[in-house]
């Protein structure tokens, strides 16, 4: 009994695996391709094809989508959406827009210190300007 769980376990695995690799926009031909073989931008993306398919509870990414090109972008960043369903994901990023686009809520590290925008819509205008109005203060008292 145990011989034919293992066996469905591997081929729902394979199954998975083949749907994950075409989420992220790669071909069987790349999933046999040694890690080394691949772009930075591509490990980025394998290594979040890897965290989905691992379905932790919580996932942090720090600047996922520096190494890639816009349309590897943007396939990357609909694979964060999908991971939000089953996950709660933390990234850090400079990309404003990102955030405004991936993110529930935002939370701004400056100078060692957390800040909440909390009361604004962060798909808003406002949000943005919020955000580089609080930096650009900071930095000016900074020196």
């Amino acid at each position: 009994m145990s011989i034919n769980r293992t066996r469905l376990k591997q081929a729902h695995s394979s199954v998975q695996a083949t749907d994950f690799f075409e989420m992220a926009g790669l071909s069987q031909a790349d999933a046999n391709k040694l890690l080394r073989d691949y772009s930075e931008g591509m490990r980025n993306k394998l290594q979040i094809v890897v965290s989905l398919m691992l379905r932790p509870p919580v996932l942090l990414l720090d600047e996922p989508l520096t190494t890639v090109d816009v349309v590897a972008a943007h396939e990357m960043q609909q694979l964060i959406v999908a991971m939000k369903a089953e996950s709660v994901v933390i990234f850090s990023t400079h990309i404003m827009q990102l955030a405004q686009a991936i993110c529930d809520a935002v939370v701004l590290l400056h100078n060692q210190q957390l800040t909440e925008l909390s009361g604004l819509d962060i798909h808003s205008q406002a949000f943005e300007d919020a955000v580089i109005a609080r930096l650009s203060d900071e930095v000016r008292a900074d020196g």
